[in-house]
């Protein structure tokens, strides 16, 4: 029985979330540092999209941290998977000190991988700077 109904409420779906107010990106990037920098780059490249390869964690790591530093308006960031493992719990410090300084911190995280990290999660999320959806 208890399957069943487990199997049934995997069908059923989501009380809407109409108490939420839409929000937006900045609409002027160029008023920052990094947002110079890209505006700068893509007028070199005008018409082209633009990326980077990165080859290894250890970069992906560096890039995610240096972009959290210079951070001065805001951070979107959107993660499938985070770990409660030693870069998880740096960059997630980071981030908080980012929302201390100012920073507008908006999360987007798959709920793959975080049993047991509700409190952690709904701490972060109280921060007035920081949105964790």
């Amino acid at each position: 029985m208890l399957l069943a109904g487990l199997l049934l409420a995997g069908c059923g779906t989501l009380v809407p979330q109409t108490d939420r107010e839409p929000d937006y990106a900045f609409n002027e990037s160029e008023a920052t540092v990094l947002g110079e920098r890209a505006t700068a780059a893509a007028r070199q490249h005008a018409g082209q999209s633009g990326f980077q390869i990165l080859d290894t964690g250890a970069q992906a790591f560096l890039q995610r941290a240096a972009l959290i530093e210079a951070a001065e308006r805001s951070i979107d960031a959107q993660y499938y998977i985070w770990n409660s493992d030693v870069s998880g719990r740096y960059l997630a410090r980071r981030l908080l000190l980012a929302a201390d300084r100012g920073v507008r911190v908006r999360l987007l995280l798959d709920d793959f991988n975080v049993a047991g990290r509700d409190d952690v999660i709904a701490a972060l999320d109280s921060h007035p700077n920081i949105e964790i959806r």
